[in-house]
């Protein structure tokens, strides 16, 4: 029997940025250092007891967001007005499909601007298009 569960990983990664067309502290250069975490529906079973190894989840990780991320001023490596909610998005689009190969789903996204702030895509926003 196909068990669900959900697996996660979380990561850092610090870059500038700053906001176009906005009124406040926000439009002058600054930096973050952002939290992600990332999760994925997986299954487990009587011959798999592993959705996905921790360490592949890690490895897409780096490959995809953080090695074009970390340490940049993101309005040059990206091609939009890079708020958190924008560039929540962008992560969504680059995990998506990515698990298939371990017969697992992007599941959910959060990704922190600050220690008390932070954006959440999931399945279900992505798929009702809320």
């Amino acid at each position: 029997m196909k068990r669900p569960i959900v697996i996660t990983r979380e990561f850092e990664f610090d870059a500038a940025h700053n906001l176009k067309n906005y009124d406040g502290d926000c439009s002058n250069l600054h930096g973050h250092r952002y939290k992600l975490e990332v999760s994925v529906l997986g299954y487990v079973g009587e011959e798999k007891y592993l959705a996905i190894d921790f360490k592949d989840l890690k490895s897409l990780g780096k490959e995809l967001i953080l090695d074009k991320l970390d340490h940049q001023y993101l309005n040059e490596v990206l091609d939009f007005n890079t708020s958190c909610e924008k560039l929540a998005y962008w992560i969504w689009e680059r995990l998506e499909g990515k698990f298939i190969e371990y017969d697992c789903e992007l599941y959910e996204i959060k990704l922190w601007e600050t220690p008390k702030s932070y954006v959440t895509l999931n399945r279900n926003i992505m798929n009702e298009g809320l």
